[in-house]
């Protein structure tokens, strides 16, 4: 009897004849010792079968018989499912049709018995646990949790499945049959194969390409939306408020679709249907109400933003902000509507790009609207945007410079080195005020920077300046057009530059830079962490006076750090489900909560929060009013702030202090003069 993982070790050898057991396991992931087993189990099944065996040669060598075929494994034998494949079938029944999970029939149908039926299912209730949704039986099995919470996951898990339903898939096996047949009954075995022409005709008449992950994408969710119209379920997005759409553009298509599924679709659900059918066009060509002062708002506060973290003039590319608000009308309409993005393209991005994300990320938390994107292809997306305005920015001559200077040799040289260091400038001659009207190389020049007011012979753009540069002198320069250097930037350029290094050379010369350098992320000399106060800043307390749940107490502590781009999305995920795991074993009653995740890779600077509220947060059985929020980057430098903090409890009354305190000056003064005692 042929399993799940012997098919696929299978499907491997038919393409690649003439192999090793070790490129196997390296191409398919699977443990060597399993696959050898699997090569007995499947040769004994040749053998039964009177086919040619797979040979064994020396040196861990297979081959693969040219008359074989995937025919001989595939249809008219018996089909052992794996505890994987089980759990998918149950998991997709429980989506789709959740009346047909019933044990004893589902006993039969895999050939195991209801105790290994069970153990699925208790594996199944772990997996559904990390996506907050719980497993309940009540004379039925039924999945519960926040409804769009469940219908993300069928669209998730469907995603699997577009080929095998489009019809993409010349030979299936036994599972992939038993997964067709629960969609087809639970679609009413209307053709889905029509469904799937319908969108791509639609997708083609809307002049949108997708990218192959997207658009399986797009077709689960056009699909699990048929699911609940075609068995009158009440679809989640029809209980929330949602602005009623333009139809007239999609009229004739969905009449065409309702002949498909023969079967009326109700206005309700229309309108949800339009809202994704407008997802494929990113300019809103076809959302009539999408507010154009809203995108261009949002569109320049991010240009600035971001013009101001890395210190390259965005705002005067005009291409950014033409793509950039196209991008921003579809992005606001999938905000809006609760679409996720799932194109994982994150992996494209080089190492210098993945700066450009984490600045991207943490620019986002600032702005409102933009800090409810939470996941990283949205993410990847904008930063790309950026990465492009980069190489136009730096494919620029730099800008060539007529110093004047009046103040003599030493002030001159002073300022142009500050000028050569800091900004993107050639300085071309530096004369004295008293020649500017003799000067003659004015083809040569773009600006000129000069000490005091000057009169200029032609029209050219005067910069005054500062001898010593000032803080205004530099955002005067900036905002004249003039880009500043930046590590970044350097960064990002020198990676270019090193295209003629193998990859490994490469990242290598990158680590000496970004060593000697630092890159814009550490905008200054990171800091030794000797004492709590070094790593718990200021700005990261808070200090409130409300009833809050446990739960509303992580994202209040943990918000503090995400706003900053310390730490990420996941890392507060991780937080969670610790909590959800192992218990609340970091809550000391009557005392304090130290939350933290594990994965120092969703951590972008060691940090620590502290939310001190004046009301009681429940922790199941446990109370307290201070929640501590870790973030360590290397799982050491916090040592020394911890063993602090334990010094200040065991040796000061800092804890009764703190839950006493008035406001967040007095709460940072507890903490000093608690530390002091102690240090």
């Amino acid at each position: 009897m042929i399993n799940g993982r012997m098919l696929k070790i299978i499907h491997y050898l038919y393409s690649n004849k003439d192999t090793t057991y070790k490129d196997i396991s390296k191409d398919l992931d699977i443990k060597e010792r399993l696959i050898r087993y699997d090569i007995e189990k499947i040769n004994d099944f040749l053998e039964i079968q009177k086919l040619p065996l797979i040979e064994r040669l020396p040196k861990g060598r297979l081959l693969f018989s040219d008359t074989l075929s995937l025919d001989d494994f595939e249809q008219g034998h018996e089909f052992i499912f794996t505890q994987n494949d089980r759990v998918s079938l149950i998991l997709l029944l429980l989506l789709l049709d959740p009346k047909q999970v019933k044990l004893n029939k589902l006993s039969v149908e895999l050939q195991v018995s209801r105790s290994t039926l069970k153990n699925d299912l208790d594996l199944l209730e772990k997996q559904l646990e990390k996506e907050h949704i719980l497993l309940q039986y009540n004379q039925t099995f039924v999945l519960i949790g926040n409804e769009i919470n469940i219908v993300d996951l069928a669209i998730k898990e469907f995603e699997k499945y577009v080929d095998l339903v489009a019809g993409n898939k010349v030979l299936i096996n036994a599972f992939e049959e038993r997964v067709l047949d629960i969609i087809n009954k639970s679609f009413n075995y209307i053709n889905l194969r029509n469904v799937v022409i319908w969108i791509d005709e639609l997708l083609d008449s809307m002049q949108c390409l997708l990218t192959d992950q997207l658009y399986k994408w797009y077709v689960a969710n056009v699909l699990i939306l048929l699911c609940y119209i075609i068995n009158e379920r009440t679809h989640p997005l029809e209980k929330t408020k949602i602005n009623p759409v333009e139809f007239t553009i999609f009229d004739a298509s969905i009449k065409e679709l309702e002949k498909i599924i023969e079967k009326k679709i109700t206005l309700k659900k229309q309108n949800i249907l339009v809202r994704l059918l407008n997802y494929t066009n990113k300019y809103g060509k076809y959302e009539q109400s999408m507010d154009i002062i809203q995108v261009e708002a949002l569109t320049k506060q991010f240009i600035l933003l971001m013009s101001e973290k890395i210190d390259l003039p965005f705002e005067k590319d005009e291409i950014l902000f033409e793509g950039l608000i196209n991008h921003m009308s579809a992005l606001i309409t999938r905000l809006n509507q609760g679409i996720t993005l799932n194109d994982n393209i994150t992996s494209i991005l080089s190492n210098s790009d993945i700066k450009v994300f984490e600045i991207v990320l943490s620019v986002t938390r600032e702005i409102e609207l933009l800090n409810q994107i939470n996941n990283d292809t949205e993410i990847t997306y904008l930063a790309i945007h950026f990465i492009a305005s980069m190489k136009r920015i730096k494919d620029k001559e730099y800008k060539r410079i007529l110093l004047v200077c009046g103040f003599g040799y030493g002030t001159s040289t002073m300022l142009k080195e500050t000028l050569i260091n800091e900004f993107q400038v050639t300085i071309v001659d530096i004369i004295p005020t008293y020649r500017i009207n003799s000067y003659q190389k004015w083809n040569d020049i773009d600006y000129v920077i000069s000490t005091s007011p000057v009169k200029l012979p032609i029209a050219i753009d005067l910069i005054c300046v500062h001898p010593i540069l000032t803080q205004q002198d530099f955002i005067h320069m900036r905002n004249m057009g003039i880009p500043r250097k930046t590590t970044l930037a350097h960064y990002y350029s020198i990676n270019q530059h090193l295209d003629f290094l193998t990859d490994d050379q490469r990242l290598r010369v990158l680590e000496v830079i970004q060593k000697e350098l630092g890159n814009q992320l550490e905008k200054k000399t990171t800091k030794k962490i000797n004492k709590l106060t070094d790593l718990l800043i200021y700005e990261n307390i808070q200090v409130v006076d409300q009833e809050m749940s446990w739960q509303e107490s992580v994202c209040v502590s943990t918000d503090i750090l995400l706003k900053k781009g310390f730490i990420n999305e996941k890392y507060v995920e991780e937080i969670f489900e610790g909590i959800e795991n192992l218990g609340f074993y970091s809550v000391t009653d009557e005392s304090f909560a130290l939350l933290h995740g594990e994965s120092n890779e969703t951590i972008n600077q060691s940090c620590m929060s502290l939310l001190i509220n004046r009301q009681p947060i429940k922790f199941n059985d446990k109370t307290i009013k201070l929640v501590f929020v870790l973030a360590s980057k290397d799982k050491k430098e916090h040592i020394p702030a911890v063993i602090t903090w334990v010094r200040m409890i065991t040796n000061t009354n800092v804890i009764d202090r703190l839950t006493q305190c008035n406001d967040l000056p007095e709460a940072y003064q507890i903490l000093l003069e608690c530390e002091r005692k102690v240090v």
